[in-house]
């Protein structure tokens, strides 16, 4: 099961790292964190100042692409490295990494919506896309981390081991 879990994640990696070019291309350069994380109604103005309305909508279209490929991607990693940890806190981190990852997806899907609403007249949303990216940042550095240290102590074992 695991050796599957593996080589299907490597899928949903690269697709994740299209998903990001095409998404970073859309944008053309108008960082969409500053909109995540405006807060109120003048910070989102604040952010957009100078900014072509068409690239963001455009860059918020495309990050649900890229939803599409990293959650599934830090959820399959996250259990590959939970399959390889026997026992200890280790293990119990996988146990929330893994279902993070999903609720993380959810959070990003939300705080697009969110931004989308914004953009389309709806100031009072800009709030909830915030709070959205909160939990969205949050859960993706937990199952990053966890993936990303898994995946150097199991190439360091396989490496000493030979």
């Amino acid at each position: 099961m695991a050796d599957r879990v593996k080589r299907f994640w490597w899928v949903w990696v690269i697709g994740a790292a299209v998903a990001w070019v095409i998404m970073g291309a859309a944008s053309k350069n108008f960082p969409i964190v500053n909109l995540e994380f405006a807060w109120t109604p003048q910070g989102a103005a604040d952010a957009l100042t100078g900014a072509n309305l068409d690239a963001v909508r455009a860059s918020i279209h495309w990050d649900f692409l890229f939803i599409a490929f990293y959650v599934p991607a830090l959820f399959l990693g996250s259990l590959w490295v939970r399959g390889r940890v026997r026992s200890g806190p280790a293990r119990g981190l996988g146990t929330v990494a893994a279902p993070g990852a999903l609720v993380a997806g959810v959070a990003d899907v939300s705080e697009n919506l969110s931004m989308l609403a914004y953009l389309h007249g709806a100031k009072g949303w800009i709030l909830l896309a915030g709070i959205m990216a909160t939990i969205k940042f949050a859960l993706v550095a937990l199952a990053l981390g966890y993936v990303l240290v898994g995946l150097v102590v199991t190439g360091t074992r396989r490496l000493t081991a030979r």
